[in-house]
């Protein structure tokens, strides 16, 4: 038999092999451990993305005037990127440029966001995720041009297809914005990638 316990010996020699300890007088291996399958080697596991860029499509509906109709559509892109604090909690810049298609229009608007997102994994390729943020919104429209403060909250899913990118669908975003002539109510849904940043 081996000089020590079979335990004895792994602790003594960690991350390696199950085996034997020093040789004993005999040359006869000991019986039940010269048999063994050797073990393979731990895997690290692989550390999750540092931060991510989303880029995509954004479509706007929004009010004419507070507690008007919903007649003015724009449409746009967007960029976001993010920085990761915790593999549920994100830090992000919200970045959009939407036209007003509506007829005879002319309107840009640009919007300037910072917030937090939450996320929680549902399987191996499929992330839910919500959001708060809050920042300005610059609306130029007809000769004249408006800043205003806007506060917004939404939620979505990815799908992961590779390691370095996944699809984005926001259904459903709320964007309320405190104008000079009042308060007026917005609604997006956007569609995009997001690309994971790696150390």
């Amino acid at each position: 038999m081996s000089k020590y316990p079979l335990w004895a010996a792994l602790l003594m020699a960690p991350g390696a092999f199950a085996q034997d300890a020093l040789p004993s007088a005999s040359p006869t291996p000991s019986a039940g451990l010269s048999d063994s399958p050797a073990k393979p080697p731990a895997i690290a596991a692989e550390k999750g993305p540092v931060g991510a860029v989303g880029l995509g499509y954004i479509y706007l509906a929004s009010e004419t005037a507070p507690n008007g109709p919903w007649n003015f559509h724009l449409h746009g892109f967007y960029a976001t990127p993010q920085y990761n604090l915790r593999p549920w909690l994100a830090l992000f810049a919200d970045f959009t440029q939407s036209y007003n298609t509506s007829r005879n229009a002319h309107e840009n608007v640009q919007s300037r966001l910072g917030g937090f997102l939450f996320s929680k994994k549902l399987s191996a390729a499929v992330s839910s995720f919500a959001f708060a943020d809050a920042g300005i919104v610059r609306d130029s429209k007809g000769g004249s041009i408006a800043t205003s403060p806007i506060f917004a909250v939404g939620g979505g899913a990815t799908l992961k297809l590779n390691k370095h990118v996944s699809l984005l669908i926001i259904p459903g975003e709320y964007v309320r914005t405190y104008a000079q002539s009042g308060n007026l109510n917005n609604f997006t849904g956007r569609f995009g990638i997001v690309l994971p940043i790696y150390r």
